[in-house]
């Protein structure tokens, strides 16, 4: 009986460790867009104030930058060497591929819609492209914000749950 019951407690510490994991990976996934959503707000503030070219204007603000962005700042910057054999939308697109795989294929695609505005029209049109995909990124981060906590129940709650079920099932 005393395996059972260890084999009982294994099996619910794994289920709560795997509730938990996917937790911390919502929580990650929240830091990422409050990251990202800051990183364009420096960036539109930048460009207002002073137009430099992008690589410029991204080792401005990478000591300003929290760990996600900073990432996906810093893998732009390493991209833009390749800036002749590769389009900026295309480095953008790696460097979102490589660095920020929490985001959601919509917030790809809002990000990516951003990457192909960038360094290639006006000034202005820049401008609003990072402000509407900054918005779109605020107004993503507060739903998950607001969903966190149901989550977080109906994680731990599916996992005893479960873990429960297959105790009674062994024993």
């Amino acid at each position: 009986m005393s395996g059972k019951l260890a084999g009982l407690v294994l099996i619910a510490g794994g289920a709560a460790w795997t509730a938990a994991a996917w937790l911390r990976l919502c929580r990650l996934h929240l830091r990422t867009l409050g990251a990202l959503a800051h990183m364009l707000e420096l960036m539109q503030g930048e460009l207002q104030t002073s137009a430099l070219p992008l690589e410029q204007l991204l080792k401005r603000l990478l000591p300003r930058l929290d760990e996600a962005a900073r990432r996906f700042a810093a893998s732009l910057i390493a991209g833009m060497g390749e800036l002749g054999r590769r389009s900026f939308s295309e480095i953008w697109n790696r460097s979102l591929d490589m660095e920020l795989p929490e985001l959601s294929a919509a917030e790809r695609r809002e990000l990516e819609g951003l990457g192909a505005v960038l360094g290639r029209y006006e000034l202005s049109r820049q401008l609003e492209a990072i402000s509407g995909c900054r918005g779109y990124l605020k107004q993503q981060q507060a739903l998950a914000a607001q969903a966190l906590s149901d989550k977080a129940r109906l994680a731990l709650g599916l996992a005893l749950t479960g873990a429960a079920l297959l105790g009674i099932v062994l024993i």
